[in-house]
């Protein structure tokens, strides 16, 4: 079963490490921003062709995908399903999965940024 001490401590550390990289996608989101053009690109059609423009200062919202993960707080989630419980153990599984779609999600579009800005 996955409510084990390592599995608690586990899910704690990956809890942790949401926020530093949320606040690692600040520093990378402030650091290329004076690179970009003043009109970016925000949305792409099934073809890969850009279809839509924005401000620059749309850099900034892929940064705050990892800060969802705060809706995954331990204490949260101990609240709404008994502690021990599968359903403790399932939910707490499937915000790891959550946790980490929004890094990749997050890292990927800022990517694209950086790779717009000319670097």
């Amino acid at each position: 079963m996955l409510h084990t001490k390592w599995f608690k401590y586990f899910f704690c550390c990956m809890y942790v490490l949401n926020f530093i990289i949320g606040i690692g996608l600040v520093v990378v989101a402030v650091l290329i921003y004076p690179h970009l053009p003043q009109k970016i690109p925000t949305h792409w059609n099934g073809a890969a062709q850009i279809d839509g423009w924005g401000s620059k200062i749309n850099i900034f919202l892929p940064v705050f995908l990892p800060f969802l993960g705060a809706f995954f707080h331990p204490h949260i989630i101990d609240q709404q399903f008994q502690v021990g419980s599968r359903a403790n153990s399932n939910f707490r599984l499937f915000a790891l999965a959550g946790m980490i779609v929004l890094w990749l999600a997050a890292a990927f579009l800022m990517w694209i940024m950086y790779r717009y800005a000319g670097r």
